[in-house]
């Protein structure tokens, strides 16, 4: 009987401190197939991430197969995971549509300093935590990874 209370304590304590972990903000990281579940992992040091816009919910880290990008409220900056020299565009978000959770930004290269092209970008609609974005029209999704938002 004693063995068994023992061994019931400690699945209750792993219970406890795994709920506490989470609701710490602990996150799990993205599934190799891009299973959104929360931020992945790293960011439980920095202040909670401000989602109550579109376009605050794309300032941060994203990342896919070939890139890591990173939004400031400002400047876009893409890092290429094959060695390429890094790109940095100024952006403007100039429509949200929340019911779409669509974003509309213009873009354009820092140093010419007027927009050359406009982004469509789609949250995915898997959850309401924002971790995955695609541009409109490309098959596949960037995941959110953390509040990191330079290289």
């Amino acid at each position: 009987m004693r063995r068994l209370r023992t061994v019931a304590l400690a699945v209750l304590v792993a219970l406890v401190l795994a709920t506490l972990a989470s609701a710490c903000g602990g996150g799990s990281e993205e599934a190799a197939d891009g299973d959104a579940t929360s931020d992945a992992g790293g960011s439980a040091a920095t202040a909670p991430r401000d989602t109550s816009t579109l376009a605050k919910a794309l300032i941060g880290h994203w990342s896919d197969e070939w890139t890591d990008q990173y939004y400031d409220g400002a400047t876009w900056t893409t890092v290429y995971k094959n060695g390429d020299s890094a790109r940095e565009l100024a952006y403007e978000v100039t429509k949200e549509e929340p019911d779409k959770l669509r974003i509309t930004f213009d873009n354009w290269e820092a140093a010419e300093g007027r927009a050359t092209s406009t982004m469509v970008m789609i949250y995915s609609f898997e959850d309401q935590t924002y971790t995955k974005l695609k541009a409109e029209g490309w098959d596949y999704w960037e995941v959110y990874v953390d509040g990191a938002a330079a290289p």
